[in-house]
């Protein structure tokens, strides 16, 4: 991953396209029921009044996103449905967010301060007043949405069907609803379906389902649409009157785990016909009266038999289920802490990352020189790969909302290939959205991959503020000046420990990849030459101002430990530097390992050994050891002999106590049988890593 090496250009022919820059509108609405007018503008200081009028807003105009919906607390009448239309070009990253301004995990939040969606719609003819009606409080006719933080009730009309929120339509993609409440009841403000959604990606997480009919519908619609990417996780449903969930069509890649179903007369209905055999795991199934049934558009149809099967694990179908029924509380019907089903972490408040898992924090040893875990003081070897992008090139944040399952898959992979530490690399532009506001969409998929960690027993070297595809790097950030720039840096920094502080899964903070001071006047961009399409090397500051380079790179460290430090004193910190950075003849970096070791709690170096050049390449490790923990945090045969890379391996243990190499998406059989140079180097580096894994348990 370094500058200069054009031998990587020709092995791994990457690809990249850059696309033409689009105008962006970002905007915020507010409304609050309370203090609001529909003749206001909308601000902050001048709330609108209803959602309809919001809806109003966002539907005016074909301006491309991000749009945002912020909801005060109160009761709000939908007494017409709320649409929005497929008018604006939404896209993953600059979506349309609908949500309460204040979120289930502030500090401060109670059930009390959740926005009520309340519908009083009556489509009743004056002469059919008993006929069958159908009422809805939010359609959702475009992609690239997220509900958040939301309490619905249903519609008290009598023979009445209500649905909560609705997608239908061909080709919809990317809903999310989040942390939102459906209390329903039959008798007075009845919810027959929660959410009626057709289409792919459709993600539930983190809600309550109470006394509903049909609580998550994954719908096929009349054309029959099966949605592929779909998601039910960490969410309670209670006393559903029809089932816990409904598919229809629904790909098998649809992910269900740690929810809690009890209570209800079906776990899971599907259509009949429907064989699709899904994997659940990590669920209390319980007190249900029928486990699985069919289900046409008027109702259930009947238990499914021997011809429907699921894949189980970690299914419990017996024990009481107790919620909290007290409205004054912040745990308002979730499960009572302690008792049988709190440790899933299901329900609107998302539990702390790390809540249950077994890891251990990974700490100094007292000689300074390598790591140990927790109390025990048993040693710990970083061994494992960068998963820096794909094989086509992709960096992580590309891909991570609509392949999350490659990104269980890889993580399963690296596993079980034996690694114990999994390098990521996190980009400044796609988790800041402005100087001081932090992307929560990217924040909240990292605390769902620091989640997989934790379950698959992984750490996680958390390196940041990559700059790495330039058409991705904000024109904000470019052309802030230094001081403001590290001041935008801090708050990524603020943003990530602030997630990550809890989990034992961190195994460090990396505080950016190969970062450089300037040596002269003349540096005018903040990126490095590209390498392979990305720029891996970026400068702290463009000039020394009468400044020693080492202080600027000291004072640096120093004031984004500082924002780390903010929220999380436990995880360790380092930088990863590049093999240049001894103070030497020639090119430098400005960040001299003993003159900046203090700051850090590890030194990391990237190195590459050349061919016939190992006793070169072990004399510059030798320049990193510096009576800190050294861990080699970037290596691989890329302009040596996999046999001259385990020789410097095996030689580099006299300095180092940690190796990090890559892996890129396949596995070791997936690049047999192809005779592409660049195949058999990656296969050559899988097979000795696995060798080595089981030869000395990860050394």
């Amino acid at each position: 991953m370094k500058s200069g090496k054009k031998e990587l250009l020709l092995l791994f022919a990457i690809l990249i396209i850059t696309l033409p820059v689009t105008c962006v509108i970002g905007e915020t609405t507010y409304v609050d029921s309370r203090n609001g007018s529909d003749t206001n503008p909308g601000t902050k200081e001048k709330p609108l009044r209803t959602i309809g009028q919001a809806t109003v807003l966002v539907n005016s105009t074909t301006e491309p996103g991000p749009t945002t919906i912020k909801i005060a607390p109160g009761i709000y009448n939908i007494d017409k449905c709320a649409v929005f239309e497929d008018k604006r070009p939404f896209t993953e990253k600059d979506r349309l967010v609908i949500e309460a301004a204040i979120l289930p995990n502030d500090a401060n939040w109670k059930p009390a301060l959740m926005p009520v969606i309340l519908s009083t719609e009556d489509p009743r003819k004056p002469d059919k007043l008993g006929e069958l009606t159908e009422t809805y409080s939010v359609k959702i006719k475009v992609s690239h949405v997220t509900i958040r933080g939301l309490k619905f009730l249903g519609n008290p009309l009598s023979n009445n069907w209500h649905c909560c929120v609705e997608r239908v339509g061909e080709s919809l993609d990317d809903l999310l609803v989040t942390q939102c409440m459906f209390v329903g009841n039959r008798d007075t403000f009845d919810i027959y379906c929660a959410t009626l959604v057709t289409g792919d990606r459709f993600v539930v997480d983190h809600c309550i389902f109470y006394n509903c009919h049909a609580c998550v519908v994954f719908w096929d619609g009349q054309e029959g649409i099966s949605g592929k990417g779909c998601s039910m996780r960490y969410c309670i449903v209670d006393g559903a009157y029809i089932s816990g969930v409904w598919t229809c069509q629904t790909e098998e890649d649809f992910e269900f785990h740690h929810n809690i179903v009890a209570r209800s007369e079906y776990f899971w209905i599907r259509k009949p016909g429907d064989r699709q055999k899904y994997r659940l795991h990590d669920c209390i199934v319980t007190s249900n009266r029928y486990y699985s049934g069919y289900g046409v558009a008027s109702g259930p149809a009947g238990q499914t038999g021997p011809e429907v099967t699921y894949e189980e694990e970690s299914v419990i179908k017996e024990g009481e289920v107790t919620l909290v029924k007290d409205k004054n509380t912040r745990n308002y019907l979730h499960v009572v802490e302690g008792t049988f089903g709190s440790e899933l972490g299901a329900g609107v408040i998302t539990p702390a990352v790390g809540q249950r898992s077994k890891l251990q924090q990974v700490s100094i040893s007292e000689d300074k020189r390598s790591f140990v875990l927790g109390k025990s003081g048993e040693k710990f070897v970083p061994w494992g790969f960068n998963y820096d992008h794909d094989e086509d090139g992709r960096l992580l944040e590309d891909y991570w909302h609509c392949e999350w399952n490659t990104i269980e898959q890889d993580f399963h992979e690296m596993k079980q290939l034996g690694a114990n530490v999994v390098r990521i690399h996190l980009q400044v532009g796609k988790f800041m959205k402005g100087q001081n506001e932090p992307n929560e969409v990217s924040l909240e998929q990292l605390v769902r991959l620091v989640s997989l960690a934790e379950r698959l027993q992984l750490y996680l070297d958390v390196t940041g503020l990559g700059c790495y595809h330039k058409k991705d790097v904000p024109q904000w950030y470019d052309k802030l000046p230094q001081q403001q720039r590290w001041d935008v840096q801090a708050r990524f920094w603020q943003a990530i420990a602030q997630r990550c502080a809890s989990s034992p899964a961190i195994f460090c903070y990396d505080l950016m990849n190969e970062p450089v001071v300037g040596s002269g006047n003349e540096q005018t961009d903040w990126l490095g030459p590209a390498f392979a399409g990305k720029h891996f090397v970026q400068f702290i500051a463009l000039q020394q101002n009468s400044r020693e380079r080492v202080d600027i790179a000291v004072q640096w460290i120093k004031k984004l430990s500082a924002a780390i430090r903010r929220y999380d004193r436990r995880h360790l910190i380092t930088v990863g530097l590049v093999p240049w950075s001894l103070e030497r003849k020639g090119l430098t970096s400005g960040f001299v390992p003993e003159k900046i070791a203090s700051e850090l709690d590890f030194v990391s170096v990237h190195i590459y050994p050349e061919k016939d050049k190992l006793a070169e390449a072990m004399e510059t490790l030798a320049g990193f050891s510096v009576g800190k923990p050294l861990v080699i945090e970037e290596m691989f045969p890329l302009r040596c002999s996999m046999a001259e890379l385990e020789q410097f391996i095996e030689g580099s243990a006299r300095f180092a106590c940690g190796w990090i190499g890559f892996y890129w998406g396949k596995t070791p059989e997936e690049y047999r049988g192809f005779d592409r140079i660049s195949d058999a180097l990656m296969l050559s580096w899988l097979e000795f890593f696995q060798k080595k894994t089981r030869a000395a348990g990860r050394f």
